[in-house]
């Protein structure tokens, strides 16, 4: 299934000006962290679930890092790395029903490089600075199929639910590929 640029490009947007609100909103930005986090000692804590009671037979076991947590008052913005033989969705999913108490956006990786690429592109997308569109063409053409391939999946401010596997394997994806 291709995803038109049309739609990508808009998603991608919000999802960055969110991050970037989130952070400048309310800088409480969280340590990273480096604990595993398993379903079990959620059991263990006595969390209180968050109506998602036919998640939870999917979420045992799943481990995950939060590599770092941005809060603001609306939302979360988490960032996370697993091991690339765990299943992304059911570690979104894990994430979610561990890590948020408000809305939150949700972003999966197997690789921390990958993260470090995205945060890059990121930086550079709300430096303001002169010509930072050629770096931005830049960086896609040196690192946007890298990504691409360790962005497990992410999962929206809403309450849909709604996981996206591998959400930078478009259109673009395609074409660096086949270069």
């Amino acid at each position: 299934m291709k995803i038109s640029k049309r739609v990508i490009i808009p998603i991608v947007i919000v999802m960055v000006l969110l991050g970037i609100s989130a952070s400048l909103s309310s800088p409480k930005e969280q340590p990273e962290s480096t604990a595993q986090n398993t379903k079990s000692q959620q059991q263990s804590e006595e969390v209180t679930p968050r109506g998602v009671d036919s998640i939870e037979a999917e979420v045992d076991e799943v481990k995950y890092e939060v590599i770092k947590k941005e809060d603001s008052k609306l939302a979360d913005n988490i960032w996370v790395l697993i091991e690339p033989d765990v299943d992304g969705e059911k570690a979104t999913r894990a994430v979610k029903e561990n890590e948020c108490s408000k809305p939150c956006f949700i972003q999966i990786f197997d690789d921390k490089q990958a993260y470090l690429k995205d945060l890059e592109y990121n930086l550079l997308l709300g430096s303001g600075r002169p010509n930072v569109q050629d770096d931005l063409t830049a960086w896609k053409v040196k690192n946007y199929v890298f990504v691409a391939d360790h962005l497990v999946g992410w999962m929206l401010l809403n309450d849909s639910d709604e996981y996206n596997a591998y959400p930078m394997r478009d259109w673009y994806y395609d074409e660096l590929k086949n270069q």
